[in-house]
């Protein structure tokens, strides 16, 4: 089922009734393989013969009775979340088109947006069905030999079945089998993070419409000393968490690299309720912002850089097993895995 389909299933729920909808999924959830915008830009807006100008869009929106506008896409978006105040920006806090139905797809939720008029609603859950789905509309088309090709790739590899349990690895790694032929012989998880973190940065420098900032991002791409630092703290220190307060997080890892691993979008950002006791009035709730990895297996990728450090300033047995046993093995698993492929690959550097 495309992004359309998919979409009205949830807008004619009464619990959806709103002018303003944020629909959160994760990648591959909603994606169809002709989109609206490919669509339109190949019938509509061709470069040689443009049929419909933004007049003929203002005529159409003036002269209906109803109109609803979809954004698909809004973590696609080159200007997301900008301080220029862009046409998104402003439909998603009503300040434009403020009696339009407007559904918004995302990964995640824009910094700014309508809070009061807005309903949410997000969707979890990747199984058989839908991954088949997506390999058919996304990636392969109905080329069974392709679509044979990836599943064959992915139960070969248990340990990298099990990670593509989570919807954005399992998109991530459908296309790089269908592109790559050389993924085919990658055959740890390590391998298999470390080219897809790769592909995550590749992608956001690609959607940057600041070319000047490429080399600074490059930079931020390979040293993330500290970075690393926070998120095996989080995990093994004495305080664990995962989630930290923005402003504390951004002092420590600077503005600028903070801005882009939240762009990438792996560091996600959640408005957290400040609720001091039951007798708090609504009134009186405040609001902070919060920030975690997208997912955990980000954090524990981090952490197992800062872990080879640890283990190798180690200088006998003892001392590392006391580093050791702050890691627990059955919640921490993946932490193992990418520091022993860490590991081995400095070995044969």
């Amino acid at each position: 089922m495309g992004t359309c389909g998919l979409v009205q299933r949830y807008l004619h729920r009464p619990r959806m009734k709103a002018k303003r909808r944020i629909i959160e999924a994760e990648p591959g959830m909603l994606n169809s393989k002709i989109s609206i915008y490919q669509a339109i830009k190949l019938f509509l807006v061709g470069p040689k013969d443009p049929r419909i100008k933004s007049t003929d869009i203002k005529n159409i929106i003036e002269s209906c009775s109803s109109v609803e506008v979809l954004l698909d896409g809004y973590d696609e978006f080159p200007d997301r979340d900008g301080d220029t105040g862009s046409d998104v920006g402003r439909i998603i806090t009503s300040n434009l088109f403020g009696n339009i139905d407007v559904t918004l797809t995302t990964r995640y939720l824009p910094k700014d947006y309508d809070k009061e008029n807005t309903k949410l609603v997000r969707l979890v859950g990747f199984d058989e069905k839908a991954r088949d789905q997506y390999i058919r509309k996304a990636v392969t088309g109905e080329d069974e030999e392709s679509v044979a090709k990836i599943k064959r790739a992915l139960k070969s590899n248990p340990i990298l079945d099990a990670l593509c349990q989570v919807p954005l690895f399992f998109v991530m790694f459908s296309h790089m089998t269908h592109e790559k032929v050389l993924f085919m012989r990658f055959n740890s998880v390590t391998e298999f993070f470390r080219y897809m973190m790769k592909c995550f940065h590749s992608h956001k420098s690609n959607k940057s419409m600041d070319r000047n900032t490429r080399p600074h991002n490059v930079t931020y791409e390979l040293k993330f000393t500290e970075l690393s630092k926070v998120a095996f703290e989080g995990l093994c220190g004495e305080n664990q968490q995962l989630s930290w307060r923005k402003d504390g997080l951004c002092t420590r890892l600077g503005q600028g690299f903070y801005k882009h691993y939240n762009a990438v979008g792996i560091l996600v950002e959640e408005e957290v309720y400040n609720v001091t006791n039951e007798q708090t009035s609504t009134a009186d709730i405040q609001t902070r912002t919060d920030v975690r990895f997208y997912h955990q297996l980000f954090c524990e990728w981090f952490a197992s850089f800062r872990l080879v450090e640890i283990v190798v300033a180690t200088r006998n047995a003892s001392e590392l097993k006391n580093v050791l046993d702050k890691v627990d093995p059955f919640n921490l698993q993946y932490l193992y895995r990418f520091t022993c492929g860490i590991t081995q690959q400095l070995g044969r550097g």
